[in-house]
């Protein structure tokens, strides 16, 4: 293993500017994502953990000694890349490393060079590189073309992390505990998926000042399906004329929001699981009991979603451009776009919303969705098969899964230079900065412990602490630890995935008629493979059920 010794130094790193979503409150726990895992302990013990408490105190290594206990003589250097979600000038990223590397390099003997990128290229320079086998320690994955944990995983990109974690990742295993299953296939671990709040529920949140102008809010609170929405927005769309009802944004969908094939009524909703698939083709129905894999996109519950969403779009009710913006919900609702929005979310979502949207809302909870493989491998961290530095990679992961420290630079910058922290416990620009000046603000649900990030102004202080319970508290679906193992169908997976593009959002969005494009797209997945990719899962399914129940 090649190591340096070097003494403390400042190491300048330019990072290029980025905006996604600006550079607001950030909370948003991962909400656009899904994916994937298999593993052996049973789902039932998933969400167990001793590790850090919802503070984000953590337990990490004695400052000048490592991971195994010994004294710091060499300072080992590793590379580490993730997608830049937010604002970040050069100057003020050079002294978040500088002072995260104060802290590794004490504690753990181990210098990071952090090499971010561009969200919107992150996928093409990852692949490129560990294909070009650059220096490249850890990696981020991420909910989106080729850096999909997945992906990775079937592109064999990714190193097993089982002895590694053994020795080197006490804080890791207490932490995740058996959330580990989720980011392992055929028994190996391959990444570590993020730590924070898993749990999810379909929402809908809409402007209280306009339910209010209207005397709506009652009627509003009582909402319990997409039906009950109807009338309400009728009378949006008479009294706003310049206003649609609902939109969900970039890459959302109205009626199938991530997991879940939403009905008329509370009746007709379905809620599936992806069995950690990207692209949500393949799908086994969660309340059915029946271990079945099926096409989702050939299912009585996708049709009629999309008919429904059409029938919305003709009505007026949705945004016209749904299919193509390239502004998220959010930033729709704040430019004041659209009265509500449809999605999936936490019990910290009516706080960031308000904060990211600027209006009071009212968020209404749709239905509850099981914690799965998919919700675990949205964002993940792991070792890249080239990295030379895995030892000193892995005592860097558990530092990032159990110190506060390093979870606060990473996320809102240096305290009293990039953020302060206010007398409630929340975080807060500085004084004489906002979200159009700030040098440095990303979001808080990429890196290691969410728990041990302090919540940005806007949001309850205590909302860790809720963030958590709601986790241990939610439902865990039986097939949480599977990981469906696409190297074999990767033709298949390339193919149906163009296929899925060029339909999806316009199916989900009401703006073509599914009677004539629905079959179109079906005919189109089948003759790309679909039902091989079906049959496969439904054979590793079978056997990972024989093992593990």
């Amino acid at each position: 293993m090649k190591a340096k010794r070097v003494a403390a130094y400042l190491l300048a790193v330019g990072m290029v500017v980025s905006v996604l979503g600006g550079c607001g409150n950030s909370e948003s726990s991962g909400e656009s994502a899904a994916s994937a895992s298999t593993g052996g302990a049973d789902s039932s013990v998933a969400l167990e953990s001793g590790g850090t408490e919802a503070e984000g105190t953590g337990a990490s290594s004695d400052a000048g000694s490592d991971s195994a206990g010994g004294e710091i003589t060499d300072i080992e250097e590793i590379v580490m890349t993730f997608p830049i979600m937010g604002t970040i000038n050069q100057n003020a990223a050079a002294e978040v490393e500088d002072a995260i590397n104060a802290i590794s390099e004490a504690k753990i003997g181990v210098h990071v060079t952090m090499k971010p990128i561009e969200v919107g290229s992150y996928s093409q320079q990852l692949n490129l590189m560990i294909t070009g086998n650059e220096d490249l320690d850890v990696v981020a994955t991420f909910p989106g073309g080729s850096s999909t944990f997945s992906s990775m995983c079937s592109q064999n990109q990714l190193m097993p992390l089982n002895d590694l974690i053994e020795e080197y990742g006490p804080d890791v295993k207490a932490n995740l505990g058996g959330l580990l299953n989720a980011t392992t296939m055929n028994g190996n671990i391959y990444s570590l998926t993020t730590y924070f709040n898993k749990a999810a529920s379909t929402l809908v949140a809409m402007r209280t000042d306009l339910l209010e102008k209207y005397d709506l809010l009652e009627q509003a609170q009582n909402v319990t399906c997409m039906q009950d929405l109807e009338p309400i927005y009728d009378v949006i769309l008479e009294n706003e004329p310049t206003m649609s009802a609902v939109s969900a944004g970039y890459g959302g969908s109205i009626f199938s929001p991530q997991f879940v094939d939403m009905g008329a009524t509370a009746d007709e909703a379905v809620i599936y699981d992806t069995l950690g698939d990207n692209n949500s083709l393949v799908a086994v129905d969660y309340s059915s009991g029946e271990p079945v894999v099926y096409n989702h996109y050939a299912s009585e519950s996708y049709k009629r979603s999309c008919e429904l969403t059409r029938e919305w779009y003709e009505k007026g009710y949705i945004y016209k451009d749904s299919a193509t913006t390239t502004d998220d919900a959010d930033t729709l609702m704040k430019s004041g776009v659209i009265f509500s929005m449809i999605y999936k979310g936490g019990v910290d979502s009516p706080d960031a919303k308000r904060a990211t949207t600027g209006y009071d809302l009212t968020v209404i909870e749709l239905n509850p969705i099981p914690i799965s493989t998919g919700s675990c491998n949205v964002f993940t961290w792991g070792i890249p098969s080239t990295s030379k530095m895995p030892e000193a990679a892995m005592k860097f992961l558990n530092l990032m899964y159990s110190n506060a420290e390093i979870n606060n630079l990473l996320a809102w910058g240096i305290e009293g230079v990039h953020y302060q922290v206010l007398e409630d416990g929340t975080a807060d620009y500085v004084d004489g900065q906002d979200a159009t000046s700030c040098q440095y603000h990303t979001v808080d649900f990429l890196y290691g412990d969410n728990f041990a990030i302090i919540p940005w102004t806007g949001t309850a202080p205590d909302m860790r602490e809720r963030q958590l319970e709601a986790m241990n508290n939610a439902e865990t679906s039986p097939y949480l630890g599977f990981t469906l193992d696409t190297s074999e169908l990767q033709n298949e997976i390339t193919a149906t995935s163009n296929v899925i593009e060029e339909y999806k959002a316009a199916l989900e969005n009401g703006t073509i008629d599914p009677a004539t494009e629905l079959p179109n797209f079906i005919e189109k997945l089948n003759n790309s493979g679909a039902q091989k990719i079906i049959d496969e899962a439904q054979r590793q399914l079978n056997e990972w059920l024989a093992q593990n129940q």
